[in-house]
């Protein structure tokens, strides 16, 4: 009995002993497995794979794609690189929406760098320019909740809904645009951009933004006032620019105004057309604003008459035989009336009666009067070769119409050239006096001897600016007598 139970127990221990060995060459396979699928993943780039830690996930950023245009109301794409994660192992909770801000859609892609990882993509669209901080995106991470940070960044208008802009910007630093509004069009109609004295030129750039084309551009010429354009730039030349977008400002031309009457006035009217980013024209209009002009004291107009000055000479009259010159006013009104009837007349008589009459008082006569008669020739030339154009075209007359047509062209220069010396004025001098500023306390310059015929360039409410030759200055209107 002994024996068989002393055999039973050693049959226990070997079957104890062959247990434990079992359980040791399961664990130990258990381990091999695991430390042969921890290398066997690097054992080609021969390191082993890191573990993504929370400092690391805190240091991640969402950055917008590299070559893409942050615009508004377009879709800009972000992109954040969580490494050493399978993306089965990454939850992404959707973005809330914010003001302004819409979420388009997301989605995870597995990265095949060197360790590996997943790539988070997300899209958004902008109503509005500005710079944006994106609330933090949730996710969970080996079922680890975390938040990932997005990077500030800026976005930009949309070219393709920019609307052209036109400013204006004056010598001083003072730009106005048509951008303007609310308070500072409130400001605009209020108070004066500027405050200067009569006679005090004012110099200023027409200017452009978001624009491709300058389609048109003209202006209002203001009264009472000396209104010069003193330079073109490129975009006049009715050229398309670059399509690439830039916020850079466009000059156009440049101009120089003097304000000759004390008062508010109003800024000169400008009329631009503009093709922006989209192809679409647009008319462009300033705000309207004005500029305080202040009367100028008499020590004031003679220290500007010094920087005005300049030699008011004429060939016709040496100034030293004025005293020769001195002619009643009926002469005056004759030389006009004979003048105004010279203008109105087909046939040479009235131009020899009118040179007999100079020419008896010692007045330089060899300036004719443009007859108005010609515009009216023009104006039928214009018509009845337009007319024959028609006739011999629906006759198909090929070489009759080439002939009428090169007879047309002639009649339309002859017609613009006749219609520019018809609205030319010119006027008569009764020994008119000339200043630099239209005021009655400027510096006479010099005198218009009687008699002698001036050309009429502008004018106020008071004065003509009037020109003798190359030379001009402001007088009196009742110092004159216009030809009619």
């Amino acid at each position: 009995m002994n024996w068989f139970k002393n055999n039973n127990d050693r049959k226990k221990s070997y079957k104890m002993r062959g247990m434990d060995n079992l359980k040791k060459i399961f664990v130990f396979a258990i381990i091999f497995l695991g430390m042969w699928e921890l290398f066997s993943q690097n054992i080609a780039s021969g390191g082993v794979k890191p573990n993504l830690t929370s400092a690391m996930i805190k240091a991640l950023r969402i950055v917008p794609s590299e070559g893409q245009q942050h615009y508004t109301n377009k879709s800009i794409k972000f992109e954040v690189l969580i490494p050493y994660v399978k993306p089965n192992q990454v939850e992404i909770e959707t973005p809330v929406e914010q003001n302004k801000i819409s979420f388009k859609s997301l989605r995870r892609v597995e990265d095949f760098s060197e360790y590996g990882g997943t790539k988070i993509e997300i899209w958004f669209s902008f109503s509005e320019a500005g710079i944006y901080k994106i609330k933090p995106l949730n996710v969970r991470i080996k079922n680890i909740s975390r938040t990932i940070q997005f990077s500030p960044f800026e976005v930009s208008v949309n070219p393709m809904e920019l609307t052209p802009v036109v400013l204006v910007e004056f010598e001083n630093g003072v730009v106005v645009s048509s951008e303007d509004k609310g308070k500072t069009l409130t400001a605009l109609s209020t108070k004066p951009v500027m405050s200067v004295r009569t006679g005090e030129k004012i110099n200023f750039k027409i200017e452009l933004k978001y624009a491709v084309q300058l389609v048109q551009f003209n202006w209002d010429l203001p009264r009472d006032s000396i209104f010069t354009k003193q330079k073109d730039y490129e975009i006049t030349e009715i050229k398309p620019r670059d399509k690439v977008y830039s916020e850079d400002i466009i000059p156009v031309a440049d101009f120089e105004w003097t304000p000759l009457v004390s008062g508010q006035i109003d800024f000169p009217r400008f009329y631009l057309s503009s093709t922006g980013y989209n192809g679409i024209k647009s008319n462009l209009v300033l705000p309207s604003f004005f500029v305080n002009v202040e009367k100028a004291s008499a020590e004031t107009i003679e220290q500007e008459n010094s920087a005005y000055d300049f030699a008011f000479e004429f060939d016709e009259i040496e100034n030293g035989e004025e005293s020769k010159l001195q002619f009643i006013l009926a002469d005056c009104y004759e030389i006009a009336r004979l003048r105004s009837k010279e203008r109105h007349s087909f046939f040479p008589q009235a131009s020899l009666a009118r040179k007999e009459f100079e020419e008896s008082l010692g007045l330089p006569s060899e300036r004719k009067e443009f007859s108005v008669i010609f515009l009216l020739v023009a104006m039928i030339s214009v018509i009845f070769f337009l007319v024959l154009l028609v006739f011999f075209i629906s006759q198909k007359r090929p070489g009759a119409y080439v002939f009428s047509a090169a007879f047309l062209i002639t009649s339309i220069a002859f017609f613009v050239f006749a219609t520019i010396k018809a609205n030319e004025k010119y006027a008569v001098s009764k020994g008119c006096r000339i200043s630099t500023i239209p005021e009655t306390s400027a510096e006479v310059k010099s005198v218009i001897p009687a008699g002698n015929r001036v050309q009429i360039v502008e004018e106020t409410d008071e004065w003509y600016y009037i020109l003798l030759g190359e030379n001009g200055g402001w007088c009196k209107k009742e110092e004159v007598i216009l030809i009619k």
